[in-house]
This record gives C-alpha cells, sequence and structure tokens, in this order.
C-alpha cells in the first residue's frame, strides 16, 4: 500500500486486512490487531498483526508481481529496523 505501489497491491491489502482469515490459514495461525502501513524504521510495511497465541508481531509486505531489487531492497530494509529494535 505504498505510495509507488500497485493499485491491485492496495487492494489486495485492503482485502487481507479486512478478512484476515485467509492470512491465519496461510501461516496456521490466529491474527489480531491487524494495521495497515505501519512505520518501521524509515520505511512502512504494508500490514502489520499479533500472533495471538504467543504475542508475536507478523510483518505482511503484499507484492503481486515478480519481485524486483528495489522491492528486495525495502523488505531487507524492514528487518533491519526490527532487528535493530526500531
Amino acid at each position: 500500500m505504498s505510495i509507488g505501489g500497485s493499485e491491485k497491491e492496495y487492494i489486495f491489502s485492503l482485502f487481507l486486512l479486512h478478512n484476515p482469515k485467509y492470512l491465519e490459514e496461510i501461516i496456521g495461525e490466529k491474527l489480531s490487531r491487524i494495521e495497515a502501513e505501519v512505520p518501521v524504521g524509515r520505511k512502512k510495511v504494508d500490514l502489520l498483526a499479533v500472533e495471538s497465541s504467543h504475542r508475536l508481531p507478523v510483518y505482511i509486505e503484499t507484492q503481486m508481481n515478480q519481485s524486483d531489487p528495489l522491492h528486495l531492497k525495502t523488505v531487507q530494509d524492514i528487518l533491519e529496523s526490527i532487528s535493530e529494535g526500531s
């Protein structure tokens, strides 16, 4: 749902935001407190949820097409921010 993201990704992220059962089915865990466009370091993650039983954060980046180096860099930056505790 980023500014540079596609309309398809935006619609897909909104769909997942309002239908978390599909994410829960994929990861096999119940999710709560799902939010969109959450700041993580200098970037924003498309969706952030909390895995209910262990209270672990779940970071979700949507990508409708084949990933490219720019998207990979965005995901790496988010992961780096998380590991630094930002």
